[in-house]
């Protein structure tokens, strides 16, 4: 495993250190107040401790550089591991370096599980961090089995001045 200071994401000043572990081509950032091994952050969480199901920790991140096309597709991740993301979102992040500022005055970020929409992230004119909501109501914990699709839409109407979009959703593990 090699560790790479900081110098690798120089515009994000809370993480310390970032991962890489080379058997299974995957990259890791570990953030400096945790300050764990990536062999700590593999481990199986304590029943309860990360969620209803009691599973492992699963992060999902996606980044857009730049700014986006209307209804552009972000990213499409092909599901490998079984996973569910909470209801609520807990622990989800999103941000972006750029707030949006052009007319509408938010700009919503579709989430989709094989092409249906379960999630929005949004963020409100002048406003650098976004906030997740649910699709339907009540709202219902979204589970991923190996061969799902989960993707993240531009707005159909995209702002000209949002930029370097980033979200980390925070699921748990329900398998292997």
């Amino acid at each position: 495993m090699a560790r790479v200071k900081n110098s690798t994401y120089p515009h994000v000043s809370a993480w310390d250190d970032v991962y890489f572990n080379t058997d299974y081509g995957q990259q890791l950032v570990a953030d400096h107040v945790a300050g764990l091994t990536w062999d700590e952050l593999r481990a199986p969480a304590a029943s309860g401790s990360s969620g209803s199901s009691g599973g492992s920790p699963y992060d999902l991140m996606f980044f857009a550089g730049d700014t986006v096309s209307n209804s552009e597709n972000l990213a499409i991740a092909l599901v490998t591991r079984p996973f569910t993301i909470p209801a609520t979102f807990t622990g989800s992040l999103a941000r972006c370096e750029t707030a949006p500022a052009d007319s509408p005055s938010t700009a919503t970020f579709i989430l989709k599980k094989n092409g249906n929409a379960f999630g929005n992230v949004t963020w409100g004119t002048g406003e650098f961090a976004g906030t997740f909501s649910h699709t339907s109501s009540p709202a219902a914990d979204i589970s991923f089995v190996a061969g799902d699709r989960l993707e993240w839409e531009a707005p159909a109407t995209a702002d000209g001045t949002q930029a370097d979009i980033y979200i980390s959703i925070k699921a748990t593990r329900t398998g292997s």
